[in-house]
């Protein structure tokens, strides 16, 4: 059985600082966010009006995008990933910090990987 890991935790408290460490020491897992689609289009050599800098965000959870493709500008790519990633049968961490605190879009993302084959697990970081 493959995990999906919903991390709960508080905005602006070393979230992503906490992921990175989890990520370091559990290499099977996948991050599923806005800041690894921005990771992969850096990577991908995809402009960005802003660069990619240290200074070139004002949030990980929910970045500005400005790379003047429609298609990621828009969050399809995202929804695209959130679709194919179920059929992967991989472990997951959903890295969505205000929508894995919303009792609704937290519902919305669990329903994605209904299947019985993903165990959910709600990762609470006070």
């Amino acid at each position: 059985k493959h995990e999906v890991l919903f991390p709960v935790c508080l905005p602006d408290e070393g979230t992503f600082d906490r992921l990175d460490t989890f990520l370091e020491k559990h290499p099977k897992y996948t991050e599923l966010s806005d800041r690894m689609v921005l990771n992969w289009a850096e990577k991908s050599g995809v402009w960005r009006q802003k660069g990619y800098g240290p200074n070139s965000r004002s949030c990980n959870d929910k970045p500005e995008k400005h790379f003047g493709v429609p298609e990621l500008d828009n969050d399809s790519v995202q929804r695209a990933l959130l679709m194919v990633a179920p059929m992967q049968q991989r472990n997951y961490v959903i890295m969505e910090v205000k929508g894995n605190l919303i009792e609704d879009d937290r519902k919305a993302m669990l329903a994605t990987f209904s299947d019985a084959s993903f165990k959910k697990v709600a990762d609470v970081v006070v």
